[in-house]
């Protein structure tokens, strides 16, 4: 999970399209969820030359952040510091995983199912 805050539909646009920057040449996007105040991603980093994990979030977040601070017209903070990171050791919790990050916002009443 990766804490964001953005202010307007536009900004969670730069977001969920961000999320396919490194898909390829950082990792292999499996599935996202954006939500109002964070995104849920889930990766394979064992693709050749992959950076660790903890670089690939900060260019993510650097790319990210770029975009909407020109929609903003400003230079103030995008992400929050923390991320939260689990390694996925097996098909079946990565499958539990993937369904509760796709659960996500129905679980938070944003949409019925998805």
């Amino acid at each position: 999970m990766i804490p964001i805050y953005w202010n307007c539909p536009a900004e969670a646009a730069v977001a969920r399209a961000s999320l396919r920057f490194l898909d390829g040449p950082g990792y292999e996007l499996l599935a996202h969820c954006p939500m109002l105040n964070h995104v849920h991603l889930v990766v394979h980093l064992s693709i050749s030359n992959a950076a660790p994990l903890t670089r690939t979030l900060q260019r993510l977040k650097n790319h990210t952040a770029q975009k909407i601070r020109c929609l903003r017209d400003s230079d103030g903070r995008v992400w929050q510091r923390e991320s939260y990171d689990y390694h996925i050791r097996n098909t079946r919790k990565m499958a539990a995983i993937i369904t509760r990050a796709l659960n996500n916002p129905v679980k938070a009443g944003l949409v019925k199912k998805w």
